[in-house]
């Protein structure tokens, strides 16, 4: 019976046992009755939180650490190992040492030091203690470096041991050596393409874009298929005042929607403001009535009142949460990019960056064989700039996309 309440309170949050290094046991009233739960050390507990503190600053190393934490005085806790057979007869004590490598590393890997309570009875289970740790578990994850990591997911407490480290975690499709086999597609089949360098006979690899394992054969040197991206952006010609042209007309229309938004406001503010009034003129006739007909018909009106002042409070709630992004900004960023997006994407030092800025000029993700022709589906914005250049008198085949022949 008492193992059973024992991990009946353990799985509480509650301490059932010798409190541990840098804790005593305290004894307080809780919904439970008397329980017992963990108080800082006055002595002991400064040390732990110099472990905690020091290993998070990262200047020393953990030998340093250690012999820090001995310098201030560290002496592990004393226990009395009495004769079995007469249990009033001390035979020698334990601890009173230093503190040691292997000392330090178990301290920083308990969990209990930032309040959550594992013993065998919840390992399956990690509990938030129903006291407070000697640090906090940012500091805990801090200082341990990935090697033991508690995380609160859903309202309860999850423990990793041996995190992955991040460039084994994110394995994504992104490749700084090949960043535009996910932004130009496959000529023969429209699908990704490969990036890989194969070994010659001498020992040299060769870097190449290629689809050769979807029963076709398609393989460009990388050097080459750089020069093609490089040719195609340089034949793509802004007409002088488009972009200023293309945010000025952008932020009228927007200011001109915004003011459209700010009546819609305007009316569902009134619209509130007439429900509040009828739901205090209803509630008024109900001290005039007699009738318990009439009484219950009032209620239901004033509970339909109710809902429908709360779907509009909602609503109005929605859509000062979704206000967007200032459009002046956003205009600035489109418009420094129109400016410069042959340094963005030729010049850059970040070649996935230098991608994904080679593929806003697409609608669609070219092939291959339409960025070497220049035939492929531009954006709207640059095809916007051929109808500028037109209404301009400017001429089109210097200022917009001008094609490559073949040969």
């Amino acid at each position: 019976r008492m193992i059973g309440a024992e991990i009946r309170y353990s799985r509480l949050g509650y301490w059932v046992r010798a409190a541990p290094f840098g804790f005593i046991n305290v004894k307080v009233e809780t919904p439970n009755g008397t329980r017992v739960i963990l108080k800082p050390h006055p002595t002991e507990s400064a040390w732990v939180i110099k472990m905690f503190e020091l290993r998070c600053l990262g200047t020393l190393s953990d030998q340093q650490i250690v012999d820090d934490i001995n310098n201030s005085g560290y002496k592990s806790r004393l226990n009395l190992v009495r004769d079995p057979k007469d249990r009033t007869k001390i035979i020698k004590q334990r601890g009173g040492q230093k503190l040691t490598l292997k000392g330090f590393w178990r301290y920083l890997q308990n969990p209990i030091f930032a309040g959550i309570n594992l013993v065998n009875w919840t390992k399956d289970n990690p509990q938030k203690g129903k006291f407070d740790g000697l640090v906090s578990i940012e500091t805990f994850n801090k200082a341990n470096k990935g090697k033991i990591t508690i995380s609160e997911e859903n309202g309860g407490i999850k423990i990793y041991h041996w995190h992955a480290p991040e460039y084994l975690v994110k394995k994504g499709v992104h490749n700084a050596d090949y960043p535009y086999k996910r932004v130009v597609m496959c000529p023969h089949c429209n699908r990704p393409l490969y990036g890989s360098a194969s070994r010659g006979k001498l020992g040299k690899y060769y870097p190449a874009y290629h689809c050769n394992k979807r029963g076709h054969y398609f393989r460009v040197s990388k050097t080459d298929f750089d020069e093609t991206i490089k040719k195609f952006v340089q034949n793509i010609k802004l007409a002088p005042g488009f972009s200023d042209a293309l945010v000025k007309a952008v932020l009228d229309e927007w200011n001109k929607r915004e003011s459209m938004e700010h009546t819609d406001e305007t009316n569902l503010d009134n619209r509130i403001m007439e429900l509040k009034t009828e739901e205090t003129r209803t509630g008024g006739t109900l001290k005039y009535l007699t009738s318990e007909v009439g009484v219950k018909y009032v209620e239901q009106e004033l509970v339909k009142i109710a809902s429908s002042i709360a779907e509009l409070m909602a609503q109005k709630e929605k859509n000062i949460r979704s206000k967007p992004t200032d459009m002046h900004i956003v205009m600035v960023y489109i418009k420094y990019f129109l400016e410069h997006f042959e340094d963005l994407i030729l010049s850059g030092t970040n070649s996935i960056m230098k991608a994904q800025y080679f593929g806003v000029l697409f609608n669609i993700a070219p092939n291959y064989q339409e960025i070497l022709s220049g035939t492929p589906k531009i954006a709207d914005i640059i095809e916007l700039n051929k109808d500028y250049a037109m209404s301009q008198n400017q001429l089109v085949t210097s200022l917009g996309l001008e094609p490559k022949l073949p040969g």
